[in-house]
């Protein structure tokens, strides 16, 4: 059965709260069982995973292979696409303990207000760094959006990263692999904001952006 059928599949069959449970019982990433579930990315669901996932959810041996399921393909990839921000979302709060994290955030400064898929607060509730997850990671516009988004909300730290930044569909370990980085990091310094080659130390291995 393919890897496209067996992503349907859960979709139907995963209740809200479960995929956190799943990831703790695996000891997977949140992160990565999130985008090798959704069809709107191109990760493989093998066979092998299907059965560790199936004894998991107490499902019976061969159930996300079964063809007799009625499953509906997602027509919606934006909503395919919220479950991996919410697993980066995951990441970034086992991560960053002392700090919040908030989703689709609405950045107000003046008279001007933004959209940003991901925000890190500090304690006194200002913003550590914006993350916006986009396909076109490296793309001029999006690098300007998030560039403008820093510096009305004096961010220290911003990043726009690929839904699937640091998967290695090949990898046996489920760890983030630096050779699949797709993203694009900025950092104020002295009151500029300058392109990195990466975000805080020691933050890809843990959340792969």
């Amino acid at each position: 059965m393919s890897s496209l059928h067996r992503k349907q599949v859960i979709q139907t069959l995963l209740k809200r709260g479960q995929l956190k449970q799943l990831s703790s019982e695996l000891s997977m990433s949140y992160s990565y069982l999130s985008q090798v579930f959704s069809p709107a990315i191109d990760i493989s669901f093998t066979a092998g995973l299907a059965r560790k996932v199936e004894q998991a959810l107490g499902l019976v041996e061969g159930q996300l292979d079964q063809g007799e399921i009625a499953v509906t393909p997602q027509k919606n990839p934006k909503g395919l696409l919220a479950l991996v921000l919410r697993g980066r979302a995951v990441e970034l709060k086992n991560y960053f303990t002392d700090k919040r994290v908030e989703i689709h955030e609405l950045i107000e400064i003046g008279n001007t207000s933004k959209h940003a898929d991901l925000v890190v607060y500090n304690q006194d509730d200002s913003i550590f760094m914006i993350a916006e997850q986009s396909k076109d990671y490296n793309s001029d516009n999006k690098m300007d959006q998030l560039i403008m988004l820093m510096a009305i909300s004096g961010a220290e730290y911003g990043v726009v990263f690929a839904p699937d930044s640091g998967v290695n569909d090949d990898s046996s370990d489920y760890n983030f692999s630096i050779q699949h980085q797709r993203s694009s990091w900025y950092q104020s310094k002295n009151g500029k904001i300058v392109k990195s080659d990466s975000g805080p130390n020691g933050l890809y291995n843990h959340v792969g952006i």
